[in-house]
C-alpha cells in the first residue's frame, strides 16, 4: 500500500472510525510504520477526537457536538487516545506485523481464528475468544503454550502473563499437522491485549496477535 492509495481511499479516516476492512488493516499498519506523513495525520485526527470527547464531558451545552464522525466511534477512539491501557506494545507490534521468527524453530502456527484484530465490546468485563488453527513441525518433546499479556512492555519482558496454558491438539490426517481449538473465557478490563503461541526456552514467539476490549460508556449519556 502506497501513500497515494491511502489518500485516495480515505484509509486514515476509516482506520480511526474502525471501519477499515480487516484484510486492509495489516497493509495500512505496515505502511504506517514507515510513513511519517500518515503518522502525523493520524496523530492530528486522534487529537481532534480527544478534544471532542473532552468537550462532551464538560457538558457546557445540551446541543450535540457537530462532527462528521459517529458519536460512538468518537467515544471509542477518545478512550483509546486518553488511556494508557490502549497504547500498543512496540516489541510485540514488531513481532505481530513482521512475524520474524527465531531461526532455531521449525515449528509453524497457522491461525485460522481469530484471523485478524478483534474489537470486543462488553459491559461486564467477561470476554470470550475462540482460537483455532494447525501446528506443523512440532517435535514429540515440544509443547506449545498460549499466553495472554496486557500491553505492558515490562509484563512481557518478565513473562508476567495473564494466562498461560498448554494447547491440546489432535493429528490432522490430511496434513499430518496438529489441530487445536480453544475457547478462552476470562474477565478483563478495557484495553489492548496480546496473545502469543510459544515454546519454552525459545526467545521469539511462534505467533503473535492482539485484540481490544471496549467497554462502551456513551449509552448513559444519550
Amino acid at each position: 500500500m502506497d501513500h497515494a492509495h491511502v489518500i485516495k481511499h480515505n484509509i486514515i479516516e476509516q482506520y480511526v472510525k474502525l471501519i477499515l476492512p480487516l484484510e486492509t488493516m495489516d497493509d495500512f499498519e505496515d505502511h504506517l510504520l514507515g510513513c511519517s506523513t500518515c503518522q502525523e495525520e493520524l496523530i492530528t485526527l486522534t487529537k481532534i477526537v480527544k478534544l471532542l470527547h473532552l468537550a462532551r464531558k464538560q457538558k457546557t451545552t445540551e446541543k450535540k457536538i457537530p462532527c462528521t464522525l459517529d458519536q460512538r466511534i468518537i467515544q471509542l477512539i477518545a478512550d483509546r487516545a486518553l488511556g494508557d491501557q490502549y497504547l500498543p506494545n512496540p516489541h510485540l507490534e514488531t513481532l505481530r506485523l513482521y512475524r520474524d521468527r527465531a531461526a532455531e524453530s521449525k515449528v509453524e502456527v497457522q491461525l485460522h481464528s481469530p484471523s485478524a484484530d478483534l474489537r470486543i465490546q462488553c459491559k461486564t468485563g467477561e470476554i470470550s475468544v475462540q482460537f483455532k488453527g494447525i501446528i506443523s513441525g512440532l517435535q514429540a518433546d515440544q509443547e506449545v503454550r498460549l499466553k495472554l499479556f496486557n500491553n505492558s512492555q515490562s509484563a512481557f519482558n518478565q513473562d508476567q502473563s495473564l494466562l498461560d496454558q498448554p494447547l491440546s491438539t489432535c493429528t490432522d490426517k490430511t496434513t499430518n499437522g496438529l489441530v487445536f481449538e480453544l475457547t478462552l473465557t476470562t474477565n478483563l478490563t478495557a484495553g489492548c491485549y496480546y496473545y502469543t503461541f510459544e515454546i519454552d526456552h525459545m526467545a521469539v514467539p511462534l505467533c503473535v496477535g492482539r485484540f481490544f476490549v471496549i467497554m462502551p460508556g456513551l449509552e448513559k449519556n444519550t
